[in-house]
């Protein structure tokens, strides 16, 4: 239920929200919902999870990935698809709040 999701924020940062969709960590896979505000980025490192997979969607707004060496804007409606072990850096473009659905293997959240 809608209600009952388990909820990532830190509000020290430019907000940003994140809501687990799958309903436990014991499955092979997670799904999140992403929402992310004008200004917000992964910060000035990149990121490197351990190795999977990573799967973005955006539902609404604007977000660049930098994914290794390739730079890869998205827009309502794309998707980037990525190996988790590589080494990513995202931000937001525009002035509105990004929203997206997220899928990653293995579960981290």
């Amino acid at each position: 239920k809608a209600n009952e999701r388990k909820k990532l924020m830190d509000p020290k940062r430019s907000p940003y929200l994140y809501e687990l969709l799958t309903p436990d960590f014991k499955r092979m896979f997670e799904v999140l919902f992403l929402r992310w505000e004008p200004g917000f980025s992964s910060g000035p490192d990149p990121i490197q999870d351990p190795p999977g997979e990573k799967f973005v969607f955006v539902l609404k707004g604007s977000v660049e990935y930098r994914i290794g060496e390739t730079v890869v804007q998205l827009q309502e409606g794309d998707s980037v698809y990525y190996p988790s072990g590589m080494q990513v850096f995202f931000r937001v473009l525009g002035d509105e709040p990004c929203h997206a659905i997220g899928v990653g293997t293995p579960p981290s959240f």
